[in-house]
């Protein structure tokens, strides 16, 4: 009699396996293919090969921080109906899931496949934050340099905004002290050239692009606000690096660990949420004051 086979091999962004997921799992299995002789396969990432014959065996497994599961495999045979199945979750190279099904009658392995795909589907990671997490660390060295830069780039243009080529307050007072001094043709001619000289150095100097860096990025208003920025920069791509696993088998310490990732991943994005607030109401805050101090001078 012949024999139909669906397969299907695919490489996902990630996936996460919990006890629940894969009791399912192989309870579909169970109820499709009973009776069926089943085969657990557990690879460490030591390379250690575990053979076992039920599922309580692989959630036995201690899955260690160093030494994690990174392949598991679930091999089920029926050969009085000629049928048979092959579920392989891996993550020691690259994050992969493999699906096989074999029935003598093509309605078999279809509805056998399509429940266990389904299943399947519900162990994946496929959120734009893994995607990027699985992306060259190239790629995510640039964004967080032009996010940088677009950060001082915006500091920047609102404090030349603000500045232009105009008088310093200093420069303001001594030349309004100076006028009212101005009371001969000799005074007043002096006043005169002074006032020309210094709107001409101010000129020169906001031409200048080693004056326009240390006059108006790093200005105190501007490391005030910008300095929690690139703090929030850098615990965001902490977290994309080390809090979103790409794939990991939920039991033995390796699960405990997983739920520290989650709780620290959570805390990460309040604080930025919450640095993001203070940061611009702080930034609306510092705006207003100097408009207001310049305004009462």
């Amino acid at each position: 009699m012949a024999t139909a086979s669906r397969t299907v091999s695919k490489i996902y962004p990630g996936f996460l396996l919990d006890k629940p997921k894969l009791t399912r799992i192989v309870n579909i299995i169970q109820n499709r293919l009973s009776p069926a002789t089943f085969s657990f396969q557990v690879t460490l990432k030591n390379e250690k090969v575990l053979k076992m014959s039920t599922l309580d065996d692989v959630f036995s497994v201690d899955n260690a921080i160093k030494n994690p599961i990174v392949l598991l495999k679930i091999l089920v045979s029926d050969e009085p109906k000629q049928k048979d199945c092959l579920v392989a979750f891996n993550n020691d190279t690259k994050v992969q899931i493999f699906l096989q099904v074999k029935s003598n009658t093509s309605r078999d392995a279809d509805e056998i496949f399509a429940e266990l795909d389904e299943q399947i589907e519900r162990t994946l990671l496929t959120g734009w934050i893994y995607r990027i997490r699985k992306s060259d660390s190239f790629l995510l060295f640039l964004a967080t340099a032009g996010l940088l830069a677009a950060i001082f780039g915006l500091l920047t243009a609102l404090d030349s905004e603000k500045r232009g080529n105009s008088l310093s307050r200093e420069d303001l007072q001594y030349l309004a002290e100076k006028s009212g001094q101005a009371d001969s043709l000799e005074k007043k001619v002096d006043f005169l050239f002074e006032s020309q000289r210094k709107l001409l150095v101010k000129e020169t100097m906001a031409t200048s692009p080693t004056a326009v860096v240390s006059l108006q990025v790093f200005t105190r208003r501007n490391v005030f606000i910008g300095a929690p920025l690139i703090f929030v920069v850098g615990l965001v791509v902490y977290a994309l690096i080390f809090l979103y696993p790409s794939a990991g088998f939920l039991w033995g310490d390796y699960g405990e660990r997983h739920q520290q990732i989650v709780g620290r991943r959570k805390n990460i994005w309040i604080v930025v949420v919450v640095a993001l607030l203070i940061n611009l109401v702080a930034g609306i805050f510092l705006i207003g004051l100097a408009d207001f101090l310049r305004v009462g001078s």
